[in-house]
């Protein structure tokens, strides 16, 4: 850990830090939760944390991993889970969450049995169930991208809203448009089937 200290925080002495075990301690152990934060690129530096019941760092690799109770968050999104791994090479940043991790922001929740999370694109895996204000959806598989807020989903895609659903081999939701591709069926009341022409 000191050398790790040395190489990222070159103007601290931590040599001195040394004689005071206690002291040092809190220090370093609130360098390593601070360069965790700057390291999640997936956000503007400091703009990210971290948390969970344990987090450790392997020097060698670079690999953070973070176990129990896992929480982080960026601007406006919060992903929960029980484990998370976070590996960092060069301007490549990559963090995996697993244990039935949430997102929730931006007004989706997005449940999987895994998510990644890298470049500003969150990819859900297994079991993906998804709550977009009053529309429900389930799939094998979902990509979210932040800067365009497109959703598409894979895998025996089916959404519902109100008393309108629609199925498909792959369904994608911008802004202002759901396309529906692949064996795709929607099913509403006809009462509904006459007004929209």
């Amino acid at each position: 850990m000191r050398y790790y200290c040395k190489r990222v925080f070159p103007f601290i002495k931590f040599d001195a830090l040394r004689r005071y075990n206690a002291l040092g301690m809190v220090l370093r152990s609130l360098l390593g939760f601070l360069y965790v934060s700057l390291l999640l690129g997936f956000c503007p530096v400091g703009a990210a944390t971290m948390e969970a019941d344990r987090i450790d760092y392997q020097t060698d690799t670079g690999l953070f991993k973070a176990a129990g109770s896992v929480k982080i968050t960026e601007n406006g999104y919060k992903i929960t889970g029980r484990e998370a791994l976070f590996c960092s090479k060069g301007k490549s940043r990559r963090i995996t969450v697993t244990g039935n991790p949430i997102l929730t922001g931006e007004g989706i929740t997005l449940a999987s049995k895994k998510m990644e999370i890298e470049k500003q694109v969150f990819t859900a895996s297994g079991d993906v169930r998804l709550q977009r204000e009053d529309m429900k959806a389930a799939c094998e598989l979902a990509v979210y991208k932040i800067a365009s807020k497109e959703i598409t989903l894979s895998g025996a895609a089916r959404a519902r809203q109100a008393d309108k659903s629609i199925s498909a081999d792959k369904i994608i939701f911008t802004s202002k448009l759901i396309m529906a591709e692949g064996n795709a069926r929607l099913e509403m009341p006809l009462e509904d089937a006459d007004k929209n022409g």
